[in-house]
């Protein structure tokens, strides 16, 4: 009985030790993965589009209609349905034998011209006989005009300020918007004086008769499309 149990113990322990043994070459037959991985394969990179954007600098919306009201343009754009009334006098005042140019006009929509809420002002020096070491406007400058003894005082904005005189920005031209109704009274006055700092000037009769044609534009009936 007793050599039996031996027997068994025995082959029991020889069935684990043989266990034990395959496991630990099953373990060593299966390398472990360390991360090697398969190289990616890397796409041909796309080629390179440059846009190119061409603006044409030189392209100019032409008015579908243009007609003239004394010195005024009339300009009507039949694509945006709006037109433009313009006037322009090359010299109203003089310094250093350079004239000063005077701009208005406005905008309205459709093709009839109406009254506008505003009309735009530009004062600027005639770019053709432009000097160095004139006087231009002073940044911070107002534009204020007496008309018959009345004052009308403007916010003006500047254009180009290429220089400095005395610590003090001088521009190239001045812009302003004036309301209508101030702007029917100047011109329905006598006597108008400008005063665009530095600059002080009178516009003659001769100039404000054809800046009402401004205001004979609103009266002058549109043409038939």
């Amino acid at each position: 009985m007793r050599n039996l149990t031996r027997i068994f113990l025995t082959l029991t322990v020889s069935m684990l030790l043989a266990a034990v043994c395959a496991a630990q070459q099953g373990g060593r037959m299966k390398k472990p993965n360390k991360g090697r991985t398969r190289p990616a394969t890397s796409q041909p990179a796309a080629p390179s589009r440059e846009v190119v954007v061409v603006v044409d600098p030189g392209k100019i919306v032409v008015p579908t209609e243009v007609r003239e009201v004394g010195n005024a343009t009339i300009n009507y754009y039949g694509t945006k349905d709006k037109t433009d009334v313009s006037l322009a006098l090359l010299q109203v005042y003089e310094h250093r034998q350079v004239p000063l140019q005077l701009f208005c006009g406005f905008e309205v929509a459709g093709k009839e011209v109406v009254r506008p809420e505003s009309v735009r002002l530009q004062l600027t020096w005639d770019p053709a006989e432009f000097r160095k070491g004139m006087r231009l406007f002073r940044r911070g400058g107002s534009l204020a005009i007496e008309a018959d003894g009345r004052q009308f005082n403007f916010e003006a904005e500047l254009g180009r300020c290429p220089q400095r005189a005395a610590g003090v920005d001088v521009c190239d031209s001045m812009h302003a918007r004036v309301d209508f109704a101030s702007f029917e009274q100047i011109l329905n006055s006598k006597s108008v004086k400008v005063r665009a700092e530095p600059h002080v000037f009178e516009l003659s009769e001769t100039h404000l008769d054809a800046l009402r044609d401004l205001l004979r534009a609103i009266k002058s009936p549109a043409g038939k499309p």
